[in-house]
């Protein structure tokens, strides 16, 4: 294989992919052209710059995604001949669950980190992956816990082919994809264009073409600035130095594609292990802003996002996950921005998901044999959007049946959400939004009038890759398993080339998950570059300052002065006058403002409830002699109502009992002496030119009654016209004799005034009432807060603000 040094380019400015490849494409048909691109809305990108650089309508180059196949090859491999990652995860935590006597639900993760790690291995050995004897691999010099992960190895490589009929895996199938167009003739000029090489089987192909003479390689960022002496798996440039090895070309050798200045230089200097001063740095275009938590990030990128579209720009936003992903579509919702969100949501966070978890979750079932018949008898509505969850449910209902597996409630639960959380539910892509939000790999061959890369944190951006926690770390390296570091080059160079855009944003949160954060590597990197350059400009303090102020209202002070309004001289009950005596702002709350305080959430049942059951009773048996044998049964039944608890299963019921059983003897004996009386009789005179209303608990003979369920006023009370309730009831029907049927807990009795005593008590209350309706009865007199301690008068103690 003889390879050509003269076919291997980067583009001067990396944001200008686009550019460097039209450059070879511009000055002939392209039609018969091939041109090899990372991802497939890589491939959009440039069928839309293709497009408007022609002027007009023109056959495109075929644009392949890396992975997919020729179309015309012939030994390409059925969809059938594949085993899906679903059905290698499920069946391993079968094997798994059985071999360690372990549910089904606990070892599901587990099987998930096999498979990946097998993966791991199928990608970076490629077509020289060899069997390997784990038990001898890992023998007894190693650890028990190596060992044991030695035998889920074993099943993995002697099990699961034979249970699948050695079907390939995904990853098997995407490499030989690849590996498919090695030996392909292309029949006009064959480009790969923004692929680091880093995966093998891709860095095989791109092999394969640089020995084509009308093959070229345009690689991401500039590596000809590498010294192969200071190189290490961190640097940004690793994979491409690596494949430059496997080429036999010197970094120094790759050729520049003119397409404009940047900043690349700069970040390359930056990056470099041995930092100097001798690059050209155009102008600072880059704006720094540390937010004190991840809510602030999301709302500060929404604002610089508002603000470019003000300004006609179009908006490129790097989220490194999908949490942050979700934080900024609520945020450009209040703003009313629309973006395009590549990432999509997790399945079991859709309407439908969430409908499917919390129906199995209220079911009570034991075991599942027909998993998608079963979801499908809970005849949920769903949309056209909400297929791909459909069908990766009947893909696992498919997969259980097809090998056996029986699940009980808590394992299909697991299993279920694990399913939907594998599905991404993405918005129908819409061409013409301004604002794309993208993850660090889709951003690849993307650029914007503004970028913006969120979550600059360690453990974020970068993170590292993938960790096995299943073998010595010798032994991963003996069988090819990638280091952690590698993600770390990979998403550096993501950094890098996305930073050379015109205008650019790096945000990271100082707390994240309620943890203090450490800042990215990659802005260490760049304050030790710029010395003592400020990068958190006006520009960032402008930002931060406008997103705070969303927070920041402007309070009026408070008026503690107590409410002052026209005059009232509407009738009133004479159950509300005590509220007037003892607290006139919860006077003014109620009868003026017409507030009713609304019953406490968490409270079943309360003491007003009771006194308006045993006052109900009372007055329908006194309608009706006949049921008053019946006097407990009849409160039994309403308590059991109001408690909802028809099984008379409360505590608070039994309690209730017992004052009903305790309250009975005295109620018939009053029924019996008041026989030929009535019930709730309304009443109404004059006090002051305003109208008092009353509605008695019971009248006859010239006794007025009032049943409390509680304690009932004192003597020097009613003298003073402090209660002045029953009295004024005496006052408007004339009685003689007032009675009070006290039926508090414990202590049960009848009270009585008369004579003298009960005119000391209506002349009091008439005298004290006529007083306050003098007060009251003027224009803008204030209704005072008083303080108490009766609870009946704190009612709106919330609404008075008496703790302000």
């Amino acid at each position: 294989m003889v390879l050509n040094k003269k076919n291997i380019f980067y583009a001067s400015d990396p944001t200008k992919l686009t550019e460097a490849l039209w450059s070879f494409l511009s000055d002939h048909d392209f039609s018969n052209d091939v041109v090899f691109l990372p991802s497939r809305r890589a491939i959009r990108t440039v069928e839309k710059f293709i497009t408007l650089k022609s002027g007009s309508a023109v056959l495109l180059p075929k644009l392949v995604a890396l992975g997919e196949s020729p179309d015309d090859e012939e030994d390409m491999i059925n969809s059938d001949d594949v085993v899906s990652n679903t059905e290698r995860v499920l069946v391993l935590a079968k094997l798994i669950s059985v071999a360690e006597n372990r549910s089904f639900a606990s070892v599901l993760p587990v099987a998930h980190d096999l498979i990946r790690m097998q993966d791991y291995i199928e990608n970076e050995q490629g077509n020289n992956k060899q069997p390997v004897n784990w038990d001898a691999l890992i023998d007894e010099k190693y650890a028990v816990h190596f060992q044991k992960k030695a035998k889920f190895l074993s099943l993995i490589d002697n099990v699961l082919p034979s249970i699948f009929n050695n079907k390939i895996t995904e990853s098997a199938k995407r490499n030989i994809d690849i590996r498919n167009w090695i030996g392909y003739e292309f029949s006009g000029q064959v480009i790969v264009c923004g692929s680091t090489a880093s995966v093998p089987a891709t860095s095989d192909l791109m092999t394969y073409i640089a020995s084509l003479p009308n093959g070229k390689i345009i690689l991401p960022g500039k590596v000809s600035d590498i010294n192969p002496a200071k190189i290490n798996i961190c640097n940004p440039y690793y994979s491409e130095y690596k494949f430059l090895q496997k080429v036999g070309i010197e970094p120094n050798e790759v050729i520049e594609i003119n397409v404009g200045k940047s900043n690349i230089d700069f970040f390359n200097n930056a990056f470099n292990n041995s930092v100097n001063n001798k690059f050209e740095i155009q102008d600072i275009r880059f704006t720094r802003i540390d937010c004190a938590r991840e809510s602030e990030e999301a709302l500060a990128v929404a604002e610089i996002a508002n603000r470019s579209i003000q300004d006609g720009k179009s908006v490129l936003v790097i989220t490194p996950d999908s949490a942050g992903n979700q934080r900024l579509k609520e945020e450009f919702t209040k703003y009313n921005l629309s973006a395009d969100f590549s990432g999509g949501i997790s399945g079991s966070m859709t309407l439908l998901g969430r409908a499917i978890l919390n129906k199995i979750e209220d079911l009570d079932f034991d075991k599942i044999e027909n998993l998608f018949e079963f979801i499908n008898s809970f005849d949920l509505e769903f949309t056209e959007s909400d297929l791909p969850i459909i069908e990766k449910i009947k893909e696992v209902s498919d997969i259980l049946l097809r090998h056996g597996i029986v699940l009980d409630k808590s394992d299909i639960q697991v299993v279920i959400t694990d399913a939907l959380s594998g599905v991404k539910i993405r918005n129908v892509l819409n061409n013409d939004v301004k604002i794309n939000v993208l993850g660090t790999i889709e951003s690849r061959m993307q650029t914007a009038d503004v970028v913006i890369l969120t979550g600059l944190n360690e453990g974020m951006f970068p993170t590292m890759g993938y960790e096995n926690s299943w073998l010595p770390r010798r032994i991963a390296e003996q069988i090819g398993l990638p280091s952690p570091q590698r993600k770390i080059s990979l998403m550096a160079l993501d950094f890098i080339t996305l930073s050379c855009g015109p205008e650019v944003y790096w945000l990271r949160s100082e707390i994240a998950g309620g943890l203090q954060t450490t800042e990215s590597r990659f802005l260490s990197r760049i304050a030790v570059a710029l010395k003592h350059t400020d990068l958190k400009n006006k520009k960032a303090d402008d930002i931060l300052s406008t997103v705070r102020g969303f927070d920041v209202i402007k309070l009026n002070e408070l008026d503690n002065l107590p409410p002052k309004p026209p005059a009232d001289r509407s009738p009133v009950y004479v159950t509300k006058l005590d509220l007037l005596i003892h607290n006139p702002y919860a006077f003014y709350a109620n009868h003026i403002l017409g507030l009713k305080p609304k019953d406490d959430w968490w409270e079943t049942a309360s003491i007003r409830d009771f006194g308006i059951l045993v006052h109900d009773v009372i007055e329908y048996v006194s309608k009706n002699p006949a049921e008053a044998k019946n006097l407990v049964k009849l409160m039994d039944e309403k308590a059991l109502n109001i408690l909802k608890d028809l099984s008379g299963g409360s505590v608070l019921f039994h309690f209730w009992h017992k004052r009903f059983v305790e309250m009975e003897p005295i109620i018939q004996q009053m029924l019996k002496d008041s026989a030929g009386g009535q019930s709730e009789i309304e009443l109404e005179t004059k006090i002051a030119g305003r109208i008092v209303r009353a509605r008695a608990d019971r009248v006859w003979g010239d006794i007025v009654m009032d049943i409390k369920t509680n304690t009932v006023p004192n003597k020097t009370q009613l003298e003073q016209g402090n209660m002045p309730q029953l009295p004024l009831e005496a006052y408007m029907c004339g009685a003689k004799t007032i009675q009070f049927l006290q039926l508090k807990n414990n202590d049960i009795k009848l009270i009585e005034y008369s004579d003298e005593q009960l005119q000391t008590m209506i002349d009091a209350s008439v005298q004290k009432i006529s007083e306050l309706f003098g007060r009251y009865g003027k224009d803008f007199e204030a209704y005072e807060y008083y303080e108490t301690s009766n609870q009946r008068y704190k009612s709106y103690d919330d609404l008075a603000r008496v703790k302000d």
